[in-house]
């Protein structure tokens, strides 16, 4: 099948494809089609008492705050091993938690996504795991 693109799609899906944080793959069931794959690595860090680690929100010079409590997680890159992924995102996010996380379980999801600034579908991986703070 013949992938129409415009020129916005075209150098966004090159521009992930150069940054190693997608691939692109043929579907062969049932449709033959195109598919962009992504994979997200999320940890869900919690104490002994409930309580559940999360990021409320992020600031930018110039555009200022904007709340969204989500759990830290990090795209994988193509090259990369979910480890290294998780490796990543503890030394850039959770640095002070290194010695003290202690992982207990692990759950991958998937999931199909319509994506019209890209051209094309795409399958989402999402990696959750659990960890404790000890």
């Amino acid at each position: 099948e013949e992938l129409e693109l415009s020129a916005e799609q075209f150098a966004l899906l090159d521009s992930e494809l150069g940054s190693c944080k997608c691939n692109l793959l043929v579907d062969n069931l049932p449709s033959n089609k195109i598919v962009r794959t992504t994979s997200v690595i999320a940890l869900r860090v919690h104490d002994g008492y409930g309580s559940i680690l999360t990021q409320i929100g992020t600031y930018a010079s110039g555009t200022g705050a904007s709340l969204a409590c989500r759990l830290p997680e990090i795209e994988r890159l193509v090259s990369e091993t979910p480890e290294a992924a998780v490796s990543r995102l503890i030394a850039t996010e959770l640095a002070p938690l290194v010695h003290m996380l202690v992982f207990t379980e692990g759950e991958r999801s998937f999931e199909h996504v319509d994506t019209p600034a890209y051209g094309v579908s795409t399958l989402q991986v999402r990696t959750s795991l659990v960890a404790t703070i000890d």
